[in-house]
């Protein structure tokens, strides 16, 4: 979670709310409560949220809370009257690293991380990074090649700050930056098919110790319809093989006798 004030002023009272990604889910903030972020499956918090090192700024006295619900009660994300309480059954019990019920981290929905509070000031250019371990559990769907269909989890984030001026500190309304996508990769699965043509002297179908290779046999692969999709000849041990085949498909197989068959 990579946090900057790119602006030309000192900001100060500032609050971020994440909300893990969850199947139904919607934005964080008032103003996205209502728009689906069409998640797909829910990742697994796997340890505290901690500060990188790619940060530059390291007197934010920063604190963050975890809550154990995918609504928890974040009134600072009104964006019509600051900090006013805008939801409706949300949940407003918060934990710390330390308070954490049993230590369980995969039971952690959201959390906020609160920073430059008590007349302490964010200055320009300033940066942090928060590392938020994740994992993708087991029973995560996983994305298909063809045809493209990705499983993603979307994630985002919504904040709030305070600008200073000589005048005093003012508001700034709630804003919530464009999801991003967390995807569980497809493997390119493919099957092969092969086996040994040979010369069965006793006719028994079984591949006797002694019995002759057959070498230099076509051998010509068809799908479902038919229609010819690649070809091989057998080597010196009898040996043919298909390779990169689409699993869950139909194939045949086309044998061309040897010339010197009997």
């Amino acid at each position: 979670l990579r946090l900057q004030n790119l602006g030309n002023v000192p900001l100060t009272d500032y609050v971020v709310y994440d909300i893990l990604p969850v199947v139904g889910d919607t934005g964080v903030g008032q103003l996205l409560s209502t728009g689906e972020r069409g998640t797909e499956w829910s990742p697994e918090l796997t340890g505290p949220i901690t500060l990188s090192g790619l940060s530059t700024t390291t007197n934010s006295g920063y604190v963050v809370e975890y809550n154990l619900t995918s609504n928890p009660c974040r009134p600072e994300l009104n964006t019509s009257t600051p900090d006013a309480s805008w939801q409706a059954g949300c949940d407003h019990t918060w934990y710390t690293a330390a308070t954490l019920p049993d230590g369980d981290w995969t039971k952690v929905k959201s959390f906020r991380i609160r920073m430059f509070t008590d007349s302490q000031t964010w200055a320009p250019a300033g940066l942090l990074v928060f590392d938020v371990p994740m994992r993708a559990p087991l029973s995560a769907p996983q994305s298909k090649a063809d045809p493209l269909d990705l499983s993603v989890a979307w994630n985002s984030a919504a904040q709030r700050v305070y600008r200073t001026s000589v005048s005093g500190k003012q508001w700034m309304k709630p804003s919530e930056p464009r999801k991003v996508g967390i995807i569980v990769p497809f493997t390119l699965i493919k099957v092969s098919v092969g086996d040994r043509v040979w010369y069965d002297a006793d006719a028994d179908g079984v591949q006797d110790a002694g019995e002759t290779p057959a070498k230099g046999v076509r051998v010509i692969l068809k799908d479902a319809d038919g229609v010819q999709v690649d070809e091989t000849t057998t080597n010196a041990a009898g040996h043919y093989w298909f390779v990169n085949l689409e699993p869950e498909t139909k194939y045949s197989l086309e044998f061309t006798l040897p010339s010197d068959y009997r």
